[in-house]
């Protein structure tokens, strides 16, 4: 017979002794048979891994993903371009206007580092249709301000 000084029962987030006897109880394959027991080491228990969830991985073709790359790219480049001209020419002197694509990028940004980090997907193409997408906002900003004169000097 085992020692009941050596025997603990473990649940979640306790952890067992070296020496102690872990035992588990799972529900039975009908659901109201009685729980079937398992008596293991501890030592055996300690040198299983946590189980970690399976990353999200969402169920699109890559043409689909392609797609939704490139559109929202072009959305967020469309978005700085928007706040880039609210800045300068709706109102000059409210700084969250002049100051607000710089929020829209870094969110653009760091939101791409964290669905690359969850999904393990390369968003390869929205960076270039973002990237495209400022270079033509950005020569279509400065264009603009030459053409309406925002640009020279008050004599």
């Amino acid at each position: 017979m085992q020692d009941e000084k050596n025997t603990k029962t473990t649940t979640q987030g306790e952890t067992a002794e070296e020496n102690d006897i872990v035992v588990t109880a799972a529900p039975g394959p009908g659901g109201d048979e009685e729980p079937e027991m398992e008596i293991r080491n501890a030592d055996e228990v300690a040198d299983e891994e946590p189980v970690e969830p399976e990353p999200y991985v969402p169920k699109l073709t890559p043409s689909q993903q392609k797609f939704w790359q490139i559109f929202l790219g072009i959305a967020f480049g469309a978005g700085i371009m928007i706040a880039l001209f609210s800045g300068a020419y709706i109102d000059p002197e409210n700084q969250l206007f002049s100051w607000l694509w710089l929020i829209l990028f870094a969110a653009a940004m760091l939101g791409r580092n964290q669905v690359e980090k969850r999904t393990g997907i390369r968003l390869m193409y929205f960076m270039r249709a973002l990237l495209i997408s400022m270079i033509i906002a950005l020569g279509i900003f400065l264009i603009f301000g030459a053409a309406t004169g925002r640009f020279t000097a008050p004599q």
